[in-house]
């Protein structure tokens, strides 16, 4: 019944907009892929210096450059636009939100800015989980055939709908690396969800709100139950609100709480489809902390170290006294094994 009422809703959406035949607004592989690829900048481009408006040239291009960083041709012109037209700041008009927030508030935590840190931390999460929610709805479209041609595909009624049902659950499940790949990158940004949660707590410890450290560090626990550091720090902050406020009481954020349940109930049905349906699944590693980088881009994070090799690899920590503790602070390298920890000792 439920499944009824959704498509009489959508049905309905469709005729009372009055947005015509599908042709004319259901975009087919190959245009989705120009736009994925920003392909209509480039024409966008090209049109915009015909039209002597270079300042509008140079931000398409800046646009179609930035999902397309080997385009050498591309990246000759912007030289050339900001000599032409003294056009420093170019925009992005297809940037993430919820990327730019996070990336801002990377940059403010590495200048020890740990008051705007949070607020564009927290902008990101909000933008997360709206850009999440949009992601997988756009998964709801109709059934892809890659592997068969359409007349040849003959099933039964339930074969029908779970082939269709799982296309669409490995498309959301998916959304969580698609929100965390910045334009022209092949991979995500590492543990990118739950390093919201690690910059967070710490940067909310800087500022004295103890009572956020505590429930970001429990939100980031959630996905590395077993990381050391983090449960120091838990520790750590349980020790400073012991007395004054009901531990109990401060709980993991519920998005945190809601999204991890979710995605693990997916990757169970996706792997219990690949048994019972016998198609083939490997559930990627979408929290890893350790191994080989990913993504080569990826912007450090924490307090600058004392000593680098000069080509961004930072090979020490900066040691900062607290109180009567000893705060260290490591540091994530842009290439390598390491990841950014944030831990308290004795002194």
């Amino acid at each position: 019944l439920l499944l009824l009422r959704r498509a009489a809703c959508l049905r309905s959406c469709r005729r009372h907009a009055r947005l015509g035949p599908d042709s004319l607004h259901a975009a087919g592989h190959e245009v989705r892929a120009d736009f994925q690829r920003r392909l209509p900048y480039s024409y966008l481009q090209r049109a915009y210096i015909q039209l002597n408006q270079l300042d509008k040239a140079a931000d398409a291009a800046h646009t179609f450059f930035m999902a397309n960083p080997e385009h050498m041709e591309v990246q000759q012109d912007l030289e050339n636009y900001k000599t032409m037209a003294g056009k420093v700041d170019l925009v992005d008009r297809e940037a993430r939100q919820h990327m730019e927030d996070y990336l801002a508030g990377v940059r403010h935590y590495d200048q020890e800015e740990y008051a705007l840190a949070i607020s564009f931390l927290e902008r990101a999460l909000e933008g997360y989980s709206t850009a999440d929610e949009e992601c997988r709805i756009l998964c709801e479209g109709p059934q892809r055939f890659e592997e068969y041609e359409y007349l040849d595909y003959k099933v039964t009624l339930y074969e029908a709908i779970a082939d269709h049902y799982m296309q669409v659950l490995v498309c959301q499940h998916e959304c969580v690396r698609e929100l965390a790949t910045r334009p022209g990158r092949l991979s995500p940004i590492d543990n990118y969800l739950p390093l919201h949660y690690d910059f967070l707590q710490f940067a909310y410890y800087r500022v004295g709100n103890y009572t956020q450290a505590l429930e970001c560090a429990r939100s980031y626990l959630l996905f590395h139950p077993d990381d050391e550091d983090v449960l120091d720090n838990e520790s750590y902050y349980e020790g400073i609100l012991e007395g004054s406020v009901d531990l109990a009481s401060i709980k993991p954020r519920e998005y945190a709480v809601m999204f991890l349940r979710r995605h693990k109930l997916e990757a169970h049905l996706l792997q219990t489809a690949a048994a019972g349906l016998g198609f083939s699944y490997s559930e990627p590693s979408y929290w890893s902390i350790s191994g080989s980088r990913q993504d080569e881009h990826r912007i450090p994070s924490g307090v600058h170290s004392e000593q680098s090799d000069g080509s961004g690899r930072h090979l020490g920590k900066k040691t900062m006294p607290k109180g009567d503790r000893e705060l260290q602070e490591g540091k994530t390298l842009v290439t390598g094994k390491s990841f950014r920890r944030v831990h308290f000792h004795l002194s």
